[in-house]
């Protein structure tokens, strides 16, 4: 993919895909984009897989984890995405296989970041990575970062999914960060996993902020019917919006759905 360092840097318009690796492993990640350094950096309407072909960005049974747009840079401003949807990035149809792989459609881990207006889809998991947290299997955006003012806004994150069968873990947003943070009118629907033991959560705040309250307005989630408009049968537990933690955070209009019909009896 495309590597960001030190000094400004600017990533638009490219495009990541047909990437099919069938064993690679060890600790490092199949990365789209990956900024690090300390400059400064924009990266808008980039394509990092495909929205029409499977598989478009895949290890296929290696431990290595695949990941669409990470961020490890210091900079007090990363902008991944932009003020409308023409300057977000699309990263789709990304696919693991192993047990202890994970998909990640947009990571950030330092530095203070603005994502907006990116779409993340289909991203897939077919081994059961039974991790939870920011070890989930498959997760929308990770926001790991620890320092400044962090925003995530009006993001669309849809058609997650595990066909493992596991007490696998598929997660819209997970903010594992201790810096406050803004998440506003992010759409968060459409999920699958196959396991009766699985879970799926479309917000999940699992790191205790520190400094000021962080704010959860006007995100919308829609769980249990899959990409096509299907009822997800099997028993699987819901999570609208999960705060695991005894920090002070305001949430307001938030819109959380749960629907579907015929599910399977089970305990989980």
């Amino acid at each position: 993919g495309f590597l960001g360092s030190t000094g400004a840097t600017t990533l638009s318009t490219n495009t990541v895909q047909a990437v099919s690796i069938p064993s690679a492993t060890g600790a490092a990640s199949i990365i789209g984009i990956s900024l690090a350094g300390t400059g400064t950096a924009t990266v808008q309407s980039n394509t990092i897989g495909s929205t029409s072909t499977g598989n478009s960005f895949n290890n296929v049974s290696g431990t290595a984890g695949v990941k669409g747009i990470t961020s490890s840079s210091t900079s007090a401003a990363t902008l991944i995405g932009g003020t409308t949807s023409g300057l977000g990035n699309t990263v789709a149809n990304l696919t693991v296989g192993s047990a202890t792989a994970q998909v990640i459609g947009i990571n950030v881990s330092a530095g203070t970041n603005t994502i907006e207006n990116n779409t993340v889809s289909a991203l897939t998991s077919s081994a059961g990575n039974a991790g939870t947290g920011a070890s989930a299997s498959v997760i929308g955006i990770l926001q790991a970062a620890t320092a400044g003012a962090q925003v995530t806004s009006n993001n669309s994150i849809s058609a997650l999914n595990s066909s493992a069968n596991a007490a696998v873990s598929v997660a819209g947003i997970c903010f594992s960060s201790t810096a406050p943070h803004t998440a506003a009118g992010n759409f968060i629907h459409n999920f699958a996993s196959s396991s009766t033991t699985s879970l799926q959560q479309g917000i999940n705040i699992t790191a205790a902020a520190t400094g000021a309250a962080s704010v959860y307005k006007n995100n919308m989630i829609a769980l249990g019917l899959d990409a096509g408009g299907s009822a997800v049968t099997n028993s699987v537990a819901y999570t609208g919006i999960l705060k695991s933690n005894t920090t002070t955070s305001n949430f307001y209009n938030n819109s959380v759905y749960i629907g579907g019909s015929g599910v399977a009896g089970s305990t989980i």
